[in-house]
This record gives structure tokens, C-alpha cells and sequence, in this order.
């Protein structure tokens, strides 16, 4: 399993001043999100193959 799929996604620290402040907060929040699901599909990917000698369909060989 390559080490970038067992790391946590970090979500940047930010000040909260504005309203304008939570939209970036939120943003970086939405992304990191998006980023750890990617790393779970592809971590389904790696298991599965290796489970079942198929790859998943969806997984890129």
C-alpha cells in the first residue's frame, strides 16, 4: 500500500473573521474531503485486486 494513501488529509487552519472567511474555510474543508475519498477508492482498488486477483472495474491498471 503506498504511504500516500495511509496520511491524513490536512485541512489548512484559518482565521475566522468574516463571513467571507467560513466560504474559504468550507472550500478547503470540501477539497480535503474530495482528496480522502479518492484515496479510499483507491485504496478499494488496491485491496480488491489483491483479494480477488481482478482488477475492479473503475480502477486504472
Amino acid at each position: 500500500m503506498p504511504a500516500e494513501l495511509r496520511t491524513p488529509v490536512p485541512v489548512p487552519k484559518r482565521k475566522t473573521e468574516t463571513l467571507a472567511d467560513v466560504g474559504v474555510i468550507l472550500t478547503d474543508h470540501v477539497e480535503a474531503l474530495g482528496k480522502a475519498n479518492g484515496k479510499i477508492v483507491a485504496t478499494d482498488c488496491i485491496l480488491t485486486e489483491a483479494e480477488t486477483g481482478k482488477v475492479k472495474e473503475g480502477c486504472e491498471e
